[in-house]
């Protein structure tokens, strides 16, 4: 049989809570029953002292924790989630968000600020006293001392506006979305917001989890466990580029030192790849081909093509840049495509002298005849 673990936890004089889709239960050390909530559908389980609040698909539960006996209903309503800050519970719900005050009264936060209309899927508290409220399909907001202080969405740059977990500190928080996660760095006013999908190592894009454990960064998604390095440069990884091929009129070669060409082998061909595995699809290179054209000029394309280049000494310069700005060293190729006959300095000036000798000989002629 397939159970679905919601809750599991264990507090020492009390013993294991476990709370699943159909049932909130009490073991003892040994595994051995002490006492049970059946045929409720668990959502959420959150310490309160003595207590524990229950939130479930169809009420939230304030449970006494030495053996179930008080049970206060103090929602009876479907709860998404729930959150205890100080001695107020935020109940997250498919309608929106509500406070639980200790007084017992209730407040409809969608009533202050439409973003609290939508449906909440995760709630937490950053140590700077800040709670994060994720919902679906209307970004992340802020609450300072009951105010609403920012919202965050996808114009913002987080991957989508469907929100499903968060992981907030001081300074900094992880999104979890149906279509990635996101770092946000939060600088004053400002914010920094890095996106990681499938591309930069996720099993999957749909995150329902995120933890932070010994540097680590954990992501629980619907295909399995990732993990990552809680490191910036890992995260952002490196950019290596290298040149595949460099190719003249079909013909390959060695893209060291410098080749020269005939003038009929000017249909030149450059072929390169920036490795970096987080950012697979989303680099951008730089180039430029020094003797025909010193602006610098953009491409995401691997292959570049000058058909009929003119005889000259050419340089060709690429760089690449990943999506976090890392970029890589620039690679360079130097090549010359030889002078025909008529361009050659030595053939000019023999053509002048030969002209000249005509002139000569064709004046000297004119002058003797007189």
């Amino acid at each position: 049989m397939i159970v679905l673990l919601i809750g599991l936890g264990y507090e020492k004089g009390f013993g294991i809570f476990c709370g699943t889709g159909a049932m909130y239960r009490l073991f003892d050390i040994n595994g051995n029953l002490k006492t049970s909530i059946d045929k409720i559908a668990v959502k959420q389980v959150v310490d309160d002292g003595e207590a524990n609040y229950v939130a479930t698909s169809s009420y939230v539960l304030r449970v006494n924790k030495l053996d179930f006996s008080k049970r206060d209903t103090i929602w009876s309503n479907r709860a998404t989630c729930i959150y205890k800050f100080r001695d107020s519970l935020f109940i997250g719900s498919l309608n929106g968000l509500y406070l639980y005050r200790a007084d017992k009264s209730v407040v409809d936060m969608g009533k202050k600020y439409a973003v609290f209309k939508n449906r909440v899927s995760f709630i937490t508290a950053s140590s700077n006293g800040t709670v994060w409220v994720a919902t679906f399909g209307g970004g992340i907001a802020a609450l300072k001392n009951g105010k609403l202080i920012r919202v965050i969405t996808q114009n913002h740059g987080l991957p989508s506006n469907v929100c499903k977990t968060l992981l907030a500190e001081k300074d900094h928080l992880w999104v979890g979305t149906d279509k990635g996660a996101a770092k946000v760095d939060i600088i004053g006013d400002s914010l920094i917001i890095r996106k990681y999908s499938e591309a930069d190592g996720l099993l999957s894009d749909n995150i329902n989890v995120i933890h932070e454990f010994n540097g680590n960064v954990f992501f629980g998604t619907s295909k399995g466990l990732s993990y990552f390095l809680n490191d910036e440069n890992n995260f952002e990884s490196t950019c290596d580029l290298n040149m595949v091929s460099f190719l003249s009129n079909g013909v390959r070669y060695l893209t060291e030192g410098i080749t020269y060409f005939k003038h009929d082998q000017n249909n030149i061909q450059f072929e390169f790849v920036a490795i970096s595995f987080r950012s697979i699809g989303d680099i951008v290179y730089e180039y430029r081909l020094i003797g025909s054209d010193t602006t610098w000029n953009k491409t995401r394309q691997n292959i570049l093509n000058y058909p009929a280049l003119p005889s000259g000494n050419y340089e060709f310069e690429i760089v690449a840049t990943n999506k976090f700005g890392k970029r890589s060293e620039t690679r360079r190729v130097l090549f010359t495509i030889e002078q025909i006959l008529q361009e050659r300095i030595w053939f000019r000036v023999l053509l002048i002298c030969v002209l000249l000798v005509s002139i000569c000989m064709i004046s000297l002629y004119f002058y003797k005849e007189k």
